[in-house]
């Protein structure tokens, strides 16, 4: 995020303005991170998946489905098999059989349904994982979670910021 924005400073002989835009960014960062402190207890794993066209993909870090403000950003934590097959290798998104999403789930799911994908959410693969079990299951929506660019990972990081304290028990983060 600091390296794009301060490339787009360059580019348009704005520095002063993009270093002014990301130190608001990192304040929004650091707000959304303290109105989750203490509602994640350690080891509580985080998963990006879903359906897209005839597939099912699992996200990464990257610019995919909020991964830039789920991960880096907010510092939530994968599961391991995400951490290892895509953040490890630089990996945006890989696509797995409906028998492996299990492998890749966390103990909380964001759930990105799109690109015309049709999804049985009663299959018993999808029923079977200890989040869908737990109501632990937030789904994104894609018009906001598509896009990567700083404005919207901003934007992102305080969706995500408000969308967890409903299932972990705290207060709504602040817009």
């Amino acid at each position: 995020m600091h390296e794009e924005m301060k490339a787009f400073g360059q580019m348009l002989g704005k520095e002063q303005e993009a270093d002014n835009w990301l130190a608001a960014f990192d304040e929004d960062v650091k707000q959304a991170k303290a109105s989750i402190a203490g509602l994640v207890p350690a080891g509580t794993t985080f998963s990006i998946m879903g359906p897209f066209g005839k597939g099912f993909y699992i996200y990464g870090d990257g610019v995919n489905r909020g991964g830039q403000a789920i991960y880096p950003q907010l510092g939530l934590t994968p599961a391991e098999s995400v951490r290892t097959d895509l953040i490890q290798k630089k990996g945006d998104a890989q696509s797995v059989s409906t028998e492996n999403i299990a492998a890749y789930a966390g103990d909380y799911i964001f759930l990105d349904i799109s690109g015309g994908a049709e999804f049985d959410e009663s299959s018993p693969v999808w029923t079977s994982l200890d989040a869908v079990k737990n109501n632990r299951v937030f789904k994104l929506n894609p018009d906001r979670f598509w896009p990567y660019d700083p404005i919207a990972v901003q934007t992102q990081v305080k969706e995500v910021a408000n969308m967890l304290p409903e299932r972990l028990g705290g207060k709504k983060a602040q817009k």
